[in-house]
């Protein structure tokens, strides 16, 4: 999102026209909620 913002803002910055949207499917894996994150972490998320 901070780089769509940048461009967002060069455009602006340069004159440029802005993209119109885009309003494309995105393809959603079916088993998306049991195939996530098999296996144990790498790192711990304790050490911060």
């Amino acid at each position: 999102p901070t780089i769509m913002a940048a461009e967002k803002m060069a455009d602006a910055i340069l004159g440029n026209k802005p993209l119109e949207a885009n309003n494309a499917n995105v393809w959603v894996d079916p088993n998306w909620q049991n195939s996530q994150r098999k296996g144990s972490p790498e790192r711990s998320i304790n050490n911060y």
